[in-house]
């Protein structure tokens, strides 16, 4: 198995929905939210849509976005190394003043070690999203328990061609110009 995928430093996650399905698209290289949407919309097997802000994992300090609809998220190396805690509140009770009145538990997980880890490991906010076969050539789209190969093939595709930033823009301009 290629661990390059799990031994990135940066990734690009955006949510996606249909109708009646959710789900991610993580990549490990950085594509224009716009076109992620356009890229999706062309080859998904079912009416859907990118939702919300891309997210945009690094430890790379000197990362910034690019457009409004990005948001980097700093992971620091310490954050890596820390031992992971999960706080879970649960049973009957409420919230009170700002205090959960029931059942709170705290589980406590190995450091992560890797942003891989940090994100869909055990702790991770995309915990689930990977099992331990799961490493894309340097994207995936995966609604809840399967993948679309088609468009994780065609973001990886349009990875590959390297479009540049004035050509990503022409086509905004002349999908804009042409009212689609």
């Amino acid at each position: 198995m290629d661990n390059t995928f799990r031994s990135l430093k940066t990734f690009y996650i955006i949510d996606v929905a249909s109708e009646c399905l959710a789900g991610s698209i993580v990549m490990g290289q950085y594509i224009d939210p716009y076109m992620v949407d356009e890229i999706l919309q062309d080859n998904a097997g079912i009416p859907c849509n990118t939702c919300g802000k891309m997210q945009i994992y690094t430890t790379n300090p000197k990362l910034r976005a690019k457009t409004e609809w990005e948001e980097v998220n700093l992971i620091s190396d310490e954050d890596l190394l820390q031992e992971q805690v999960q706080i879970s509140c649960h049973g009957p009770g409420g919230w009170v003043n700002g205090v959960f009145t029931g059942k709170v538990t705290e589980k406590k997980y190995p450091p992560a070690e890797s942003l891989f880890n940090y994100l869909f490991g055990e702790c991770g906010d995309y915990e689930g999203l990977a099992d331990k076969d799961w490493s894309p050539a340097i994207a995936s789209c995966s609604w809840g328990s399967f993948c679309d190969d088609d468009v994780s093939e065609a973001l990886s595709k349009f990875i590959e061609d390297q479009h540049s930033e004035d050509d990503i823009n022409e086509f905004k301009r002349l999908k804009a110009k042409l009212g689609i």
